[in-house]
């Protein structure tokens, strides 16, 4: 899976669910935690979440 996107399912899954759980992502998209949180720095970054 591509960087772009897993972090347009990480959008996804906050949209849905309004909050999401780093170790749920790690299981779901088979990365490591560090690779989750770059991606929600990033998102951050970007100003697409907070």
């Amino acid at each position: 899976m591509q960087p772009q996107e897993r972090r347009g399912l990480i959008l996804e899954k906050l949209k849905q669910h309004g909050k999401i759980d780093i170790d749920d992502l790690v299981t779901q998209l088979h990365v490591s935690g560090m690779t989750i949180r770059r991606d929600l720095a990033l998102l951050e970054e970007e100003e697409k979440i907070i």
